[in-house]
C-alpha cells in the first residue's frame, strides 16, 4: 500500500533517487520505507543511500535512531556511526549519539576506535569526562587504558576534572613505568598540597623502588618543606 506514498514523493520532489527505494523494498520487503521516504522528503539528502544500505545489511530497528540523527545534527559523521553499528553490533551508539550531538566534536573518531579495539564499557565515563572538561586530553587517558587495562582510570580522571592540571601526563607515565598502586597517595598528595614536587617524588620512587614514599609524603605533608631534594 505504500505505493501511495511513493508516488506522492516522487510527484513532489521530482527526484530520481526512486531507484534506489524501489530497489529497496523489492529486495527487503520491508515496511520502513515509510520512515525512509519521510526522511527523505524531509532533508533532501543524499545519505539516503548509506541509510537503505545499512538497514539491507543489518537488518535492524535501529534506523529509527540513525534516522533521527542525520536529521537533526544534519552531518556527515553518520559514515562513521553506521560503520561502527554494523561492526560492532552494540547498543553503545545511544550515547555515541548523544555525545556527538551534544558535542559537535571531531574526537568520536577515536572513541569509536577505542571500543572497537577494547570493547568496553569504559566509555560512559570517557564520554562523561570529556564532555564535563572538553579537553584533548583524552588521547592520553584512552591510551592509558588501552596499554594498562587497569581500573585506576576513575582516580585520574576524577583528579584531572578537580585539579585541572597538566601533569597528569606524568601521573600517567608514571603509573605505565612502575604498575603501582601507589598512584592513589600520589594523587591525594597533590590534590591537598598543590605542588609541583611531583616529579621529584616520581623520579625518587621510580629510581629507589622503594615503599618509603609514604613516610615522605607525611613528612612533606606535616612540616611543609621543600627539603624534598635532601630527603
Amino acid at each position: 500500500d505504500n505505493i501511495g506514498n511513493i508516488i506522492e514523493y516522487i510527484e513532489s520532489k521530482q527526484t530520481d533517487d526512486i531507484g534506489n527505494i524501489i530497489e529497496y523494498i523489492e529486495k527487503e520487503k520491508t515496511d520502513d520505507i515509510g520512515n525512509v521516504v519521510e526522511y527523505v522528503k524531509k532533508e533532501e539528502t543524499d545519505d539516503i543511500g548509506n541509510v537503505v544500505e545499512y538497514v539491507k545489511k543489518e537488518k535492524t530497528n535501529d534506523i529509527d535512531n540513525v534516522i533521527e540523527y542525520i536529521e537533526k545534527e544534519e552531518t556527515d559523521d553518520i559514515g562513521n556511526v553506521i560503520e561502527y553499528i554494523e561492526k560492532e553490533k552494540t547498543d553503545d551508539i545511544g550515547n555515541v549519539i548523544e555525545y556527538i550531538e551534544k558535542e559537535k566534536t571531531d574526537d568520536i573518531g577515536n572513541i569509536l576506535e577505542y571500543v572497537e579495539r577494547e570493547e568496553t564499557y569504559d566509555i560512559g565515563n570517557i564520554i562523561e569526562y570529556i564532555e564535563k572538561e572538553k579537553t584533548d586530553d583524552v588521547g592520553n587517558v584512552i591510551e592509558y587504558i588501552e596499554k594498562e587495562k587497569t581500573d585506576d582510570i576513575g582516580n585520574i580522571i576524577e583528579y584531572v576534572e578537580k585539579e585541572e592540571t597538566d601533569d597528569i601526563g606524568n601521573i600517567l607515565e608514571y603509573i605505565e613505568k612502575e604498575k603501582t598502586d601507589d598512584v592513589g597517595n600520589v594523587i591525594e598528595y597533590i590534590e591537598k598540597e598543590e605542588t609541583d614536587d611531583i616529579g621529584n617524588i616520581i623520579e625518587y620512587v621510580e629510581k629507589e623502588e622503594t615503599d618509603d614514599l609514604g613516610n615522605i609524603i607525611e613528612y612533606i605533608e606535616k612540616e611543609e618543606t621543600d627539603d624534598i631534594g635532601n630527603i
